[in-house]
């Protein structure tokens, strides 16, 4: 449900965003969404709150989405539309909004201000949220993938991806977890 940006026909994201118009992007993905469930499969939208129009800050893979406040109404435009229409899931991705949530260096995916606030009590969002692989370095180059991951589930997501396949840092999240609990 990103965005594409104005003038951006070409690069990574571009093929998997259906367009540089807000309403379009959501019209268009709530309609895949729609034909994914009729199809038997749960849709997903990602990537909360958009990761379409970030930058990312010196070398440290952090990746900000600092819009000024109407172009960034403008990108969550779908992701409202969506949770509106009640679809099943929604992936909290990497991005900081420093404008929404004053810890600047916080992506949205551990973000309580952006899950439990904006999503979940503004919103009034039921459905599953999923924190993004919390061991990427966009989120792990600001804090460690165990803190993350308990962030996370204190933010109001309801499972977390965790994509090392490194026996001992999935034993270290799940104790993370575990003591949190």
């Amino acid at each position: 449900l990103d965005v594409l940006p104005e003038g951006a026909a070409s690069g990574a994201m571009a093929p998997r965003l259906f367009g540089s118009n807000q309403a379009l992007a959501a019209t268009l993905g709530i309609a895949f969404a729609d034909g994914v469930l009729e199809g038997g499969a749960v849709p997903v939208a990602k990537y909360y709150p958009g990761l379409g129009q970030v930058r990312k800050v010196d070398d440290a893979e952090v990746q900000v989405l600092d819009a000024e406040l109407k172009q960034l109404a403008d990108l969550l435009y779908p992701f409202n539309e969506a949770a509106t229409h009640g679809i099943a899931g929604l992936l909290a991705g990497p991005a900081t909004v420093p404008r929404v949530d004053s810890e600047s260096l916080r992506p949205a995916a551990v973000s309580p201000v952006l899950i439990k606030g904006l999503l979940r009590e503004r919103w009034n969002y039921g459905g599953v949220v999923l924190a993004d692989n919390v061991s990427q370095k966009a989120i792990a180059s600001t804090r460690p993938a165990e803190k993350a991951a308990v962030e996370a589930l204190a933010a109001g997501c309801d499972a977390v991806l965790f994509l090392d396949p490194a026996p001992d840092q999935v034993r270290a999240v799940v104790k993370a977890i575990e003591d949190a609990i």
